[in-house]
């Protein structure tokens, strides 16, 4: 299995961005006016005319009502979503074990692990939520 390059990790980004906007039933000009940002800006950074960039990422985001963090775990998956025991899982692991003792107790472990996150359910439910909150915040405000 080949390394994805820089070019189609960033491909892959806009791609899931663009997936996340039409699941949230927003065409991209209504990105554009909902980000106050000027006509095509949501097109040229998805389509990668304009460098996608960390901040791109975080207003679009923003614009369709999506957790940061909940984007990024779907573009890229825990290691113990995709595989068990792989390097990366093994370097968390390093990584954990050297880390100083936190101040306070580390809070109660969950009784099972986690479904791994299916990208169709979540882009759903984001959906939904999305939906929801256009409902309910009135027209030309932003939430």
């Amino acid at each position: 299995m080949t390394t994805p390059t820089i070019e189609q990790e960033v491909k892959r980004a806009a791609k899931l961005l663009a997936r996340l906007i039409r699941v949230a039933g927003l065409t991209r000009a209504q990105v554009d006016q909902l980000l106050g940002e000027g006509r095509g800006f949501a097109t040229r950074v998805l389509n990668g005319i304009v460098g996608l960039k960390h901040e791109h990422i975080l207003a679009l985001l923003s614009a369709i009502g999506v957790d940061p963090g909940d984007y990024f775990r779907v573009l890229y998956p825990r290691p113990e979503d995709r595989t068990s025991g792989g390097p990366l899982a093994r370097l968390l692991e390093q990584i954990q074990t050297t880390e100083e003792a936190p101040e306070e107790p580390p809070p109660p472990a969950a009784a099972s692990p986690a479904a791994p996150l299916d990208p169709d359910d979540l882009a759903q439910r984001i959906a939904a939520l999305v939906r929801e909150n256009l409902r309910k915040t009135p027209r030309g405000k932003k939430s």
